[in-house]
């Protein structure tokens, strides 16, 4: 796919991360996850990288250590590089790296847990208490809803297309990625949120993660033919 490996580091202090993944007859998974190799990457290699790209955006889970999360959502920021934080796997853990993010991805329970609320407010209550915590806008997944945006004090609702579902590992991975990619193109968080909806739906028909994702052709024929079907 013509992806880069340049900074990937190697390590002989652990083993790669693992992920136990089980998916119910929903399409539903659950993930049991062991950091390994992940938790080796120190607050001077994410720098290193930072320095090797000099990228207009930094997206990431909060599955490193927090300390090098921390020094590279400073140092990026600092540098007015857009961020993006995926609010996963411990939502918790994070929150207060929240503030520097540009934008925060979260599915429905990892708002709930950032929010410090629980379930029975309105989304877009949720949504704006996120948005407390520092960042410009605010995504909340919302699996066959769709998504929620806030951005600029607003709320605006995202639909997705109807598709059975088979298996959802994986599917938060292609709405970030299909975000991040559309967002860094110029789109409008709004747009990019559209489009990434799409992908993450159409991961969600597939099985496994990563064989999972949709390519753009298939993301923009089906927004395409989406946008038809509403009009």
């Amino acid at each position: 796919e013509g992806v880069s490996t340049a900074t990937i580091l190697r390590t002989a202090a652990a083993s790669s991360g693992v992920a136990q993944i089980t998916v119910d007859e929903t399409g539903q998974n659950r993930i049991a996850y062991v950091p390994g190799a992940g938790w080796e990457v120190a607050p001077a290699a994410a720098l290193e990288a930072l320095d090797a790209w000099n990228p207009d955006i930094v997206l990431s889970t909060l599955e490193l250590r927090h300390e090098t999360l921390q020094t590279l959502y400073e140092a990026a920021k600092a540098r007015n590089v857009t961020i993006i934080c995926n609010g996963t796997p411990e939502p918790s853990e994070g929150r207060d790296l929240v503030e520097h993010a540009t934008v925060l991805i979260v599915n429905e329970s990892e708002a709930l847990e950032l929010a410090g609320t629980g379930a029975g407010r309105g989304w877009e209550d949720v949504a704006g208490e996120l948005a407390k915590l520092g960042p410009e806008t605010v995504i909340l997944t919302l699996g066959p809803d769709g998504a929620l945006v806030w951005h600029n004090g607003e709320a605006a609702r995202v639909n997705t297309i109807p598709v059975e579902v088979v298996d959802t590992t994986g599917a938060g991975d292609a709405f970030c990625g299909a975000f991040a990619s559309f967002y860094a193109n110029g789109m409008s968080p709004i747009d990019a949120t559209a489009r990434a909806v799409i992908a993450g739906t159409i991961s969600a028909t597939r099985p496994g993660a990563q064989p999972s994702v949709p390519t753009l052709h298939e993301i923009e024929d089906a927004f395409a033919s989406s946008r038809i079907d509403q009009q």
